[in-house]
């Protein structure tokens, strides 16, 4: 729970996480490596493809995780009809790039955004 006294991430953490986004967003190596490890989580049978089922599970642990609410079938559905770019009703690796891609560059401006907040801010006293 939180307090009331102070962000929740320091500023350091935030510098830290965008330096590590960034790092992957502009290595293609990295890029490949986190891509290829979220693919195999999400890809439960192992079959080179994501399906509806392996999407929903993998969004439904996510969101217990993170303690965010629990998105409806219609809205795992959506969400998979968007990653699908060719409809084949499967998600390649490709696919799920151009997604992960673009969380990540979401997350690297929610962090600027943060860091400027931060900035802002009036230092807490040091004890």
């Amino acid at each position: 729970m939180h307090s009331g006294h102070g962000p929740t991430d320091s500023k350091e953490q935030l510098e830290k996480q965008y330096k590590a986004l960034t790092s992957v967003l502009n290595e293609d190596e990295t890029f490949n490596r986190v891509l290829l490890s979220v693919f195999e989580k999400m890809d439960l049978d192992a079959s080179g493809t994501i399906e509806v089922s392996e999407l929903e599970q993998f969004i439904l642990h996510l969101s217990k995780r993170m303690g965010s609410n629990t998105p409806s079938s219609t809205q795992i559905l959506s969400i998979f009809k968007h990653l699908d770019l060719d409809s084949d009703k499967h998600i390649q690796k490709e696919e799920l790039s151009v997604f992960v891609r673009h969380v990540f560059q979401e997350q690297v401006k929610f962090i600027l955004m943060k860091l400027k907040t931060l900035k802002n801010l009036p230092e807490e006293p040091r004890k």
